[in-house]
Order: structure tokens, then sequence, then C-alpha cells
């Protein structure tokens, strides 16, 4: 369901992908990881998959790694939770867990010591805590439909993007909420996104396709 990755954190040519599974009826979601090969290596597929054996995970939506600190940050919209633990699974934490509805995607920032959520529950919203879980701020939550992904421009003053699956949109904003703008509109039910150096990515979920364009909307 959502993924991140660890960029070749023992220097040995392979990263860690990390990602979750949903719940399925009466069987619990997990988070696992796996190598992955890097892309000068002649290997592709990932490697020694290991399960993090994070106990009663429903629904992780979105997962994000802090590489600084060393910790993973999940949402589980099936338990209404922001957690967090070590990379390995250990000492996990509750973060946020009231006034969650649907908390999908989540991104941090380690150089502002902040993590952004969304949530596209029936108040759909977009909001920021410190990355220990306090001061708890809702920046966007106007003019939202499905706000179900979100990433962070680390080159570009950290601005922040997110998709809105509903109103067919990407959108973004500097890190403290103002200076909205439409970025892309009438673009097809975008699930999740990611932003990598001049361009957006994102996922067409219903239609299985994967999209690419000028993160400023040219081109």
């Amino acid at each position: 369901q959502a993924l991140d990755y660890d960029w070749d954190p023992e220097g040995i040519g392979l990263s860690i992908v990390y990602f979750s599974i949903l719940g399925q009826g009466s069987e619990f979601g997990a988070i696992k990881r796996a190598y992955l090969p890097t892309f000068d290596s002649s290997r592709n597929n990932p490697t020694k998959e290991v399960d993090l054996n994070l106990k009663y995970i429903v629904n992780p939506d979105g997962l994000a790694v802090d590489w600084v600190g060393r910790h993973l940050y999940w949402t589980d919209a099936g338990t209404n939770r922001i957690e967090v633990a070590k990379l390995d699974g250990r000492y996990r934490k509750w973060l946020i867990f009231s006034l969650l509805d649907q908390p999908a995607a989540i991104a941090v920032n380690p150089k502002r010591g902040l993590m952004y959520w969304t949530d596209w529950g029936r108040q759909p919203k977009i909001e920021c805590a410190w990355m220990d879980g306090q001061q708890r701020q809702t920046l966007v939550s106007e003019d939202l439909g499905w706000p179900t992904g979100l990433s962070i421009d680390y080159l570009n003053n950290d601005r922040i993007y997110w998709s809105d699956s509903k109103e067919n949109t990407i959108e973004s904003m500097r890190p403290d909420g103002t200076d909205r703008t439409i970025v892309l509109h009438g673009v097809g039910s975008p699930y999740s996104l990611d932003v990598f150096e001049g361009h957006l990515y994102w996922i067409a979920k219903e239609r299985g396709e994967v999209w690419k364009k000028d993160k400023f909307g040219s081109g």
C-alpha cells in the first residue's frame, strides 16, 4: 500500500525499501522491509524480506523513513493513529491518536524536525507536528476532497505537494501552509505522488497508471 526507502545505509550498494500491507478481513496488516539493489547493480528484485513484527496494524496507508534519526513513521487508517518505531521495529510509540478520521500519506522533514500528514475523512485536512507528536497544527482544511498523497520537495525550500483524488488536482504550499497553489488540475484521480528533482510522479490508482510532469506544472 505504501512505501519509502533508506538509501544505501550500510554503504554496500544496497538500499532498504520499507512497505506496508493492508489487513484483509480478520487478518492484520504488516510493515516489512527488504534490500533493494542500487541502479548500478545487475540485480533487480528486492532481497532478504523481513517482517518488522509490528502487532495489531490494520490499514497502514502511509510510511515515511527518518533517515537522520533512524525512525519509521506510519499512519493507520484502521486504528486512526500515527505511530513511530526504530527502523527495526523496536521502541514503538503512538504519536497522534485523537482527532484523526482517515489518516493517509505521511512525510517527514528531519531538517526542520517536522512531520506532515493528510486526512481524507469527513473533515479532510493536511496537518503537521513536531516529529515527537507535539505542537500539532492544521495547515489546510478548506477546498479539499480526498487528499491521499503527500511529498516534500527538499530541493525547493521544502515545499509541500499533495494530490487530491476527488478534486483531481495536485497542489503545493510552503512548509507553513502559505502560498497554496494549484499545480495541476483534471489529472484523473491522483492517489499518491512523489517529487524528485524537477518532476512530479503520481499514480492514477483506478487506471493503474504512473504519470510524470514538470513539478511547476509546465511542459
